[in-house]
């Protein structure tokens, strides 16, 4: 299953060098693991391919900046 992983965070947390190595290092890990299809860490969104939804929240859980599960299809 698909799912997008939507980023609440502050507009200047998306400036932070830093934030966006950890955001980098994040997608890194998503691709790394099989499961990224899509990501833009300046949007603030990841699409993923999951077995389940509860795999798609641990995912979620591991997001740098607060994040939330906004999408299943």
């Amino acid at each position: 299953m698909r799912f997008a992983i939507q980023v609440d965070a502050k507009p200047d947390a998306l400036t932070d060098a830093r934030m966006l190595e950890a955001i980098a290092s994040y997608h890194e890990e998503l691709a790394r693991a099989g499961v990224l299809l899509d990501a833009n860490g300046r949007t603030g969104h990841a699409i993923i391919e999951a077995k389940s939804r509860e795999e798609a929240l641990e995912w979620t859980r591991r997001s740098p900046l607060p994040a939330r599960l906004t999408t299943e299809t």
